[in-house]
């Protein structure tokens, strides 16, 4: 590998390891509630990505490219695995969503009451979504099950 290439690698490679040590932080924070985290904060954290002022060229870049990835968080009562998907709604439904990535990566998500869901800033419903749509989501992963917490309806 040339050294530039290899510069690029690693630069890229730094900055995904960045965001999800951001991520995960955001997500352990002590609101001096229970134990478990919420996963409000990654979520804000993942939709506000796509808006990284020029400051933060590497953090755009991610959020604009990044397909799917999950991470796992410690917390005080063990771990706790969270993703993220960006893709295009395959399937959706009063209490599940499918999202196919550009890649072919697809998955479905259980959607619940509590389900955060926005579209152009804006709250908005799951009824709201439509297959077609482009969307941004962050799950709790438990096993084979997917759970979204919060999504963002893309604009385009």
């Amino acid at each position: 590998m040339r050294r530039s290439t290899a510069t690029r690698v690693a630069a890229v490679v730094g900055a995904m390891v960045v965001v999800a040590g951001g991520l995960a932080t955001a997500a352990l924070a002590d609101s001096g509630g229970p134990a478990t985290p919420s996963l409000s904060v990654v979520a804000d954290a993942v939709a506000s990505a796509t808006d990284a002022s020029p400051g933060h060229p590497r953090r755009a870049w991610l959020a604009r490219r990044g397909i799917h990835g999950e991470f796992v968080a410690r917390t005080d009562d063990g771990y706790r695995t969270i993703g993220a998907q960006r893709g295009t709604v395959a399937a959706v439904s009063d209490s599940s969503l499918t999202v196919r990535g550009d890649d072919g990566y697809r998955v479905s998500y259980s959607v619940t009451d509590e389900t955060i869901v926005r579209r152009d800033k804006d709250r908005a419903k799951i009824s709201d979504v439509k297959v077609g749509d482009t969307v941004r989501i962050v799950a709790d992963v438990d096993g084979q099950t997917r759970s979204a917490v919060r999504m963002f309806v893309l604009a385009g």
